[in-house]
C-alpha cells in the first residue's frame, strides 16, 4: 500500500476542534465552526500549549483489525470523534458504509486526536492527550504516537508536545514534525518545531518567541516550510533538514494567514489571508510564488468569503466560496477551468474543500447547512465525486480526514 501526498489536514480550515482554547473547557464542537467565527490572531496564538518532546515509548500490543475494503480507487482514512476514544477508519469514498476500523484510540475526556497518514501509507502519526489528562482544562502534556496501518501496532514516540499540532510527514515517510510550546499567562511564550523519526529521536529544526506552525516539506525533503504568527502578522519561513540556518521568505499578512498548503511541485504556497470587510472579518485565497515572491489573488474582486484551498496532483487549485455556486477550480497556470465542480445542495449551504483523492476523482469537503459565516449551522464531511454525487462520510460531524490510502495488491 502507498499514499500519494495530499494536503489532507482536515483540521486546518478550523484551526482547532475545542469549544474554547484558552480557559479550556474540554468539550468538542464540529471542526470548522471556531474558525468560521474568526477569532483571528489571539485565537491562533492561544494554541501555544505544551512542553518538551522525549521519545522512547514502548510499543502497544496490537488487537488486529478487519481487512481493508476492496476498491478500485483509493480509500479515505479518517478519525471519528468519541468523548473518550476516537475511531480510525478506512472507507470506500464511493460507498462510505464500506469501511474497516483501523484502530480505537483512547484519550482524555473531550479531547480528540489529530491524525496524519504517512506518504507511503504505512503509518498514521497522531497527537493525543492520554486518558486522565486535561483535568485543568488544558491540552498540555500531549503525546505523539505512531500506528502501523497494516497491523494496528502502536508506539509512543514523544511526550509533552502540543496536542493541536497535527504531524507533518517528510516525503520519505521517515520522520514527522510537531510543535512544542511554552505559554505563560501575561508573560508571552515560545515555540519550537521538532523533527521526530520513527524511532522517536527528536531534533529541533526551528524555535522562536512566536507561534510556529509546520506547513510542509519541500518535495526533495531538504526544507521544512512553516508559518510564524506574531503581533505583527504572519510570515513564511523555512528551515533546512540538515543544518540550522532558518530564513524568512515572505510576509503573508499584517493579520492572520492560515490554511497554508504547498503545491505538489513545491513552487507555490496557497493560503487564506485575513481580509476585513466592514464589521465582518473574512479570508481570501492567495498564492505565493516562492521563486519570485509574487503573490496572486485568484478570485480577486469576489465579494464573498473564501475557503480551502486544496491542490491536485497536476497543480490545479480548488477554492471554496460562500455562495451557491460552490468551489472554483483553477489550472496550474491560474486560469479558471471550465469544468464545474459539484455545487452544494439546493436550498443554501456552502462547502469548505479539504483534500483531493490522489487520482482526482473525489474531493473531500466539509459541507455546511446554512450560507452564513455568523451562523453556518450543522456540518458534515462529504465526499463529492466528479459526477456530482455527494456522500456523507460519517453520521457524526466531528470527523478529521487523515489522508488517502492507495491500496495495491
Amino acid at each position: 500500500m502507498r499514499l500519494s501526498r495530499t494536503v489532507a489536514e482536515a483540521r486546518k480550515p478550523g484551526a482547532d476542534r475545542h469549544s474554547t482554547l484558552k480557559g479550556g473547557f474540554p468539550r468538542r464542537h464540529p471542526v470548522v465552526v471556531v474558525a468560521l467565527a474568526l477569532g483571528a490572531l489571539g485565537l491562533l496564538l492561544s494554541l501555544l500549549l505544551g512542553l518538551q518532546a522525549i521519545g522512547g515509548g514502548q510499543p502497544a500490543a496490537s488487537a488486529g483489525r478487519p481487512a481493508l475494503p476492496q476498491t478500485e480507487g483509493p480509500l479515505v482514512v479518517y478519525s471519528e470523534f468519541g468523548q473518550t476514544a476516537d475511531t480510525l477508519w478506512a472507507a470506500d469514498p464511493n460507498d462510505p458504509t464500506n469501511r474497516a476500523q483501523i484502530a480505537l484510540v483512547e484519550h482524555a475526556w473531550g479531547f480528540g486526536i489529530f491524525p496524519s497518514l504517512s506518504p507511503d501509507g504505512a503509518h498514521i502519526a497522531y497527537t493525543v492527550l492520554p486518558a486522565g489528562g486535561g483535568q485543568d482544562g488544558s491540552d498540555a502534556r500531549a503525546e505523539l504516537w505512531l500506528l502501523e496501518t497494516a497491523t494496528g501496532e502502536r508506539t509512543r514516540l514523544a511526550q509533552d508536545i502540543d496536542l493541536l499540532s497535527t504531524p507533518v510527514w517528510s516525503p520519505d515517510s521517515a520522520s514527522m514534525v510537531v510543535r512544542r510550546s511554552q505559554w505563560q499567562d501575561g508573560a508571552g511564550g515560545s515555540a519550537s518545531l521538532l523533527r521526530i523519526d520513527l524511532a522517536g529521536a527528536a531534533t529541533e529544526v526551528a524555535a522562536a518567541d512566536a507561534g510556529l506552525y509546520p506547513i510542509d516539506f519541500s518535495p526533495d525533503g531538504a526544507w521544512l516550510y512553516y508559518a510564524v504568527l506574531s503581533p505583527s502578522g504572519t510570515d513564511l519561513a523555512r528551515a533546512p533538514t540538515v543544518g540550522s540556518e532558518t530564513e524568512t521568505l515572505a510576509h503573508l499578512s499584517d493579520g492572520v494567514a492560515r490554511d497554508w498548503h504547498l503545491s505538489p511541485d513545491g513552487t507555490r504556497l496557497a493560503y487564506l489571508a485575513q481580509t476585513p470587510k466592514g464589521a465582518e472579518t473574512t479570508f481570501a485565497a492567495e498564492v505565493l510564488h516562492l521563486a519570485t515572491g509574487t503573490v496572486q489573488t485568484p478570485l480577486a474582486g469576489a465579494a464573498v468569503a473564501q475557503f480551502g484551498p486544496a491542490w491536485e496532483r497536476d497543480g490545479s487549485l480548488t477554492i471554496g466560496r460562500l455562495d451557491s455556486d460552490g468551489p472554483v477550480r483553477l489550472s496550474a497556470g491560474g486560469t479558471r477551468l471550465s469544468e464545474a465542480l459539484p455545487a452544494p445542495p439546493p436550498g443554501g449551504g456552502f462547502d469548505v474543500p479539504l483534500s483531493w483523492s490522489p487520482d482526482g476523482t473525489y474531493l473531500a469537503v466539509r459541507g455546511f447547512q446554512d450560507s452564513s459565516l455568523a451562523d453556518p449551522g450543522p456540518s458534515w464531511v462529504m465526499v463529492v465525486s466528479r459526477d456530482g454525487a455527494r456522500r456523507q462520510l460519517s453520521p457524526l460531524s466531528d470527523v478529521v480526514v487523515a489522508g488517502w490510502l492507495e491500496v495495491s495488491e
